[in-house]
């Protein structure tokens, strides 16, 4: 009776390690399962996110922006420019384009309407120079370049960068006898900055705030410019990936 016991309680023993082996072994696949997941989605080697290389390559690309914005800190309108630019991104960091710009969209500023209002006998329109577009050549250089995400499927990048060009405005100003309105041209400076979120390859929304310099009919101007808008890319040549 002793000997059944004794081999009863060993099968039992038996048993239960048996099922806490059967456990154990199902748990350890179970976590390798889950470790592989979690590897294949957060592992720093793997997450474009945070991978060395650049996500949206724009060298030797042309980039076609189109930007709408408003030009605060004109005395007798409200303006709200319309904006192409054409780039042709040399690598990833330099850039050259042309930009022609419109300012013919305006509402007239509390001032002028304040001067028409309550003085009569001035003639509001020969007081003040009218901007009506420019041209101008740029060049640009990107220096710093991003990425972001969100959870692990909404990856995106970024870049910032600085440009300065030359050009000519053309203005709607009072000739010298203030007798009558003439349109005419001076030369400008501009510098800026701007930063590009892209979504795709070929579509970034822009971002910019810069400022024009040129000598007026009168006084000395320096507009400046507060604007969004879209830049298409086109490849015209072959590029790859770069370490940052």
């Amino acid at each position: 009776m002793f000997i059944k016991r004794k081999h009863a309680l060993a099968l039992v023993c038996a048993a239960v390690l048996s099922m806490f082996a059967a456990v154990g072994v199902a748990f350890a696949q179970e976590e390798s399962a889950l470790d592989r997941a979690l590897d294949a989605r957060w592992n720093t080697q793997e997450v474009p996110a945070v991978e060395g290389n650049v996500r949206f390559v724009t060298a030797r690309t042309m980039a076609f922006s189109l930007s709408f914005g408003y030009q605060p800190n004109d005395d007798y309108a409200n303006i709200f420019p319309i904006m192409i630019d054409v780039f042709y991104h040399i690598d990833e960091s330099w850039a050259v384009g042309l930009r022609g710009s419109l300012f013919m969209a305006h509402s007239d500023s509390r001032l002028k309407r304040f001067l028409e209002d309550h003085q009569p006998t001035l003639d509001v329109e020969m007081i003040y120079e009218g901007q009506l577009g420019d041209v101008e050549v740029l060049a640009s250089y990107r220096p710093l370049y991003g990425k972001w995400t969100a959870g692990v499927t909404n990856l995106g990048a970024f870049d910032w960068g600085i440009f300065a060009g030359l050009g000519a405005v053309v203005v709607d100003a009072p000739n010298a006898g203030r007798t009558e309105r003439e349109t005419t041209a001076h030369f400008e400076g501009v510098l800026g900055m701007d930063a590009h979120v892209f979504f795709y390859d070929w579509l970034a929304l822009r971002l910019e705030a810069s400022l024009r310099l040129y000598q007026g009919t009168d006084r000395f101007m320096a507009p400046c410019f507060l604007g969004v808008g879209v830049s298409f890319y086109l490849p015209v040549g072959t590029s790859e990936g770069e370490e940052i």
